[in-house]
């Protein structure tokens, strides 16, 4: 065989390069699922609390934190978003939400929590923060690195018939 020609040597190099750098994008595909699926999950933990304190137009300081935090992963998610249509789409219902909470809990800070206006923006806020998370969790969804483990999976064998017989054509390994 030719295992050890100039041409070879060149080929083995670039197949090895060209498999690191894939290596390299699955393992980023892979953090950055990670921290997004741990986004989600923090924004279920707090969604129940949260949606608790909009019921009740005499809750406490806890509930809007809530709302903050959950808006906190929301934004983690929106940031690691491919598609700027959906990462806009979470960035709008994160501005929405909290423009609408600041003004909620300025009512309840007035005593006027229990007030139709005040009940009618904890209702808006409600709706919106379920669309806010089936947003996110659509985003979790969409972001899976299938492509990419198909990519490297086809890559490596590829690479591999090529090494096992360097004389074909690696037809661009």
């Amino acid at each position: 065989g030719q295992g050890a020609t100039p041409i070879a040597m060149q080929k083995a190099q670039q197949v090895s390069q060209g498999l690191d750098m894939l290596t390299a994008k699955v393992e980023n595909a892979a953090r950055k699922l990670e921290a997004m699926t741990n986004s989600k999950q923090a924004i279920a933990k707090k969604i129940d609390a949260a949606q608790s304190w909009l019921a009740d137009p005499h809750g406490g300081p806890d509930g809007e934190e809530n709302i903050r935090g959950i808006l906190t992963e929301a934004k983690k998610i929106a940031d690691l978003c491919e598609d700027p249509k959906e990462r806009d789409d979470i960035l709008r219902s994160i501005n929405e939400i909290g423009a609408l909470t600041a003004k909620l809990s300025d009512l309840r800070r007035q005593g006027k929590g229990d007030t139709p206006e005040a009940r009618a923006l904890a209702k808006q806020i409600a709706t919106t923060l379920q669309n806010l998370q089936t947003k996110t969790n659509r985003a979790v969804a969409n972001s899976r690195p299938v492509k990419a483990a198909v990519n490297l999976e086809g890559k490596i064998e590829q690479a591999q018939r090529w090494i096992d017989n360097p004389t074909v054509d690696g037809r661009g390994v």
